[in-house]
């Protein structure tokens, strides 16, 4: 048995090192098709920019799959990195010909690199991978497996959480073959295993340029798209991380205009693709809670800025006025309830007098 396991494995390099070699002719800046190109049922998609040194830790994970590396393939696209990372992508394609490395000119933000990935890929499936996070090393063959066995177009792993990241920890406490829409959409982040044919023949790109919450404008269109969503929760998947650095994007500074715009953009998917206006209805309330009133908890809106705390209102009130109808709000518990009301009356001041009492209990 071990000389057979031998063998499978010298066969199996050499194999590798035959069709690195017999790669397509590539541009500059592009290493080339992978080995496994072909014969890959799922590309790793992984958008890189100055991740070091958690980079590192995520390619040897991906190193350490126990899938055969014919049927997956990582496409990393170096997004104009100026740390060590192009460097360190170069020895990860070197040693592993499944790697494809795409050097390209910083775009500002993971969109663009998102949407080199896809273009490059022929795979079944494409997981969207963070630069910074990191695969158990069984994640990528039981995902594919569910995926395949059960013909599910979008699934949701899952997740847990690494120095100190929070996840949300009820969405993952049992597999769901088919997760009902508002449970699904609880998730926006990319960390997803999707069809590739359902961005590809529904023209779901990621936005280019700095833009908040572009993976949701994504993840929400593949929700509506998809003919299964599922829950695969009996193992740990998928490692957020919190970076040391504060380099997560989700923690820089936010543009309360350019926030809005894009959760804007999000609710207009979810009313005009929704099954019925009820179902649009409910989603549209549930990312107001989650990605509006957050920013009215009391000691978050206090840190603002009153020029901050008044741009904030203003946002959001042409927000709630255009999609949370009065029958949502009386749908909203009584303290959210009151926010809206002074959201909706323009009151920054009043606001901030509401969160204060908010934070003294009372």
């Amino acid at each position: 048995m071990e000389f057979a396991r031998r063998v499978r494995i010298v066969r199996r390099q050499a194999l590798d090192r035959y069709r690195s070699l017999a790669r397509r002719p590539h541009p500059a800046g592009d290493s080339g098709e992978s080995s496994s190109a072909d014969t890959a049922l799922v590309s790793v998609v992984v958008p890189v920019h100055n991740a070091m040194p958690y980079l590192a830790e995520l390619l040897e994970s991906l190193e350490n799959q126990d899938m055969d590396r014919q049927l997956f393939e990582v496409i990393a696209v170096d997004d104009g990195s100026t740390d060590a990372g192009g460097r360190v992508l170069e020895d990860f394609a070197a040693r592993n010909p499944n790697a494809r490395v795409i050097h390209q000119p910083n775009s500002g933000w993971p969109g663009k690199p998102r949407n080199v990935g896809v273009a490059a890929s022929r795979a079944e499936f494409v997981f969207f991978c963070d630069a910074d996070d990191v695969l158990g090393p069984e994640a990528l063959r039981r995902m594919v497996d569910y995926a395949r066995q059960h013909g599910v177009d979008v699934l949701l792993p899952k997740l847990v959480g690494l120095g100190g990241r929070g996840v949300r920890e009820a969405l993952f406490e049992k597999t769901l073959l088919d997760a009902p829409l508002r449970t699904a959409a609880v998730s926006l982040a990319p960390q997803k295993l999707i069809r590739r044919r359902l961005l590809v023949d529904n023209g779901i790109r990621f936005p280019e340029g700095k833009v908040r919450l572009e993976d949701g404008i994504v993840v929400s269109q593949c929700y509506l798209r998809s003919r299964r969503t599922s829950v695969l929760a009996d193992y740990d998947y998928y490692q957020l991380r919190r970076r040391d650095d504060g380099g997560n994007i989700s923690s820089r500074p936010v543009v309360p205009e350019d926030y809005v715009r894009s959760v804007t953009r999000i609710a207009e998917i979810f009313a005009q693709g929704a099954p019925d206006p009820r179902t649009a209805g409910l989603l549209v309330l549930d990312l107001y809670r989650r990605k509006c009133l957050r920013f009215y908890e009391p000691r978050r809106f206090a840190r603002f800025r009153r020029p901050v705390q008044r741009r904030w209102v203003l946002a959001h009130a042409a927000f709630v006025e255009r999609f949370i109808t009065p029958d949502l709000q009386r749908q909203l518990g009584e303290a959210n309830r009151r926010k809206t009301e002074l959201i909706l009356a323009r009151d920054a001041a009043g606001m901030a007098a509401y969160c204060a009492s908010e934070a003294r209990g009372r």
